[in-house]
């Protein structure tokens, strides 16, 4: 036997609408991962040795960069050497050793914190009416079978198209952390040297702490994004194509949001 398949405009706009309620459920499982722990474990293993191997770089470049700036403080002739700046060099010396001894290990703690932020702004919203938006749209789009059919598919790529972005920026912010994570030593040592040759150190810092805890803005948008997708206008002049064009704006709205929470997060914070 053979099981009929439905291919008119409505249900290719339920199934799309579907798809993107079913993606933004599935985002916040996704964002609460740690790829600290559990299945990303074995990968941030391999991140740690790195981490160890290039800590002997760091090291190195840390007792380089402390004597490059005790020398420079020294011979600067407009400011004498005193004990206060002596010794604000070997605190500076201290605290860049600690990091580069404790860094690998303070990033899964910075990660639970984030994850327990992102979990404070979790909201169960009503997303789009998939059945009640498809029929509307197929009543009033007036463009006979096959023009309504054609803007259907188009509907339903745009829709995929959006739930891969958002799932990609979800998974993407995993490979930017174990990228630069195995250089820490080296990023950080550069803060031993002070001046600005420490931009580099406080640069990497920042970086790191916006892919950790750009998780939260993330959660900030999916916390909103039920009311805004929910207030579609259906049926307000009972035309099909303004309410697909307002369906779609919204979805790239959201997305682009979602995508663009690393940005969000610098410059709302400076990092």
């Amino acid at each position: 036997m053979y099981t009929a398949i439905d291919l008119s405009t409505d249900k290719f706009i339920e199934t799309a609408l579907n798809l993107f309620n079913s993606t933004m459920s599935l985002l916040y499982d996704l964002l609460s991962i740690n790829p600290t722990k559990g299945a990303y474990k074995g990968g941030y293993g391999t991140v740690s040795k790195l981490y160890t191997t290039f800590s002997a770089i760091g090291v190195s470049l840390m007792v380089l960069f402390f004597v490059y700036g005790f020398c420079r403080d020294s011979f600067d002739v407009k400011a004498d050497l005193t004990l206060n700046s002596s010794i604000k060099e070997y605190i500076r010396l201290i605290i860049v050793s600690n990091l580069i001894a404790n860094f690998i290990t303070l990033v899964p703690k910075l990660y639970s914190w984030a994850i327990i932020m992102l979990l404070a702004t979790k909201k169960e919203s009503d997303m789009f009416d998939a059945e009640k938006v498809g029929a509307s749209i197929e009543e009033g789009i007036g463009f006979g079978d096959v023009g309504s059919w054609l803007l259907s598919i188009l509907f339903i790529l745009i829709t995929l198209a959006c739930c891969c972005i958002m799932i990609f920026a979800t998974f993407g912010r995993f490979l930017n952390l174990f990228i630069i994570l195995p250089f820490a030593t080296i990023a950080l040592s550069t803060i031993a040297g002070g001046g600005n040759l420490s931009h580099t150190g406080f640069s990497y810092i920042k970086t790191t702490l916006t892919y950790i805890f750009e998780i939260v803005i993330m959660g900030v948008v999916l916390a909103l994004s039920g009311t805004f997708l929910s207030s579609v206008s259906i049926g307000a002049d009972d035309n099909g194509l303004l309410i697909m064009v307002e369906v779609i704006a919204k979805m790239l709205t959201i997305t682009a949001a979602y995508k663009g929470s690393e940005n969000i997060c610098r410059k709302a914070f400076g990092l």
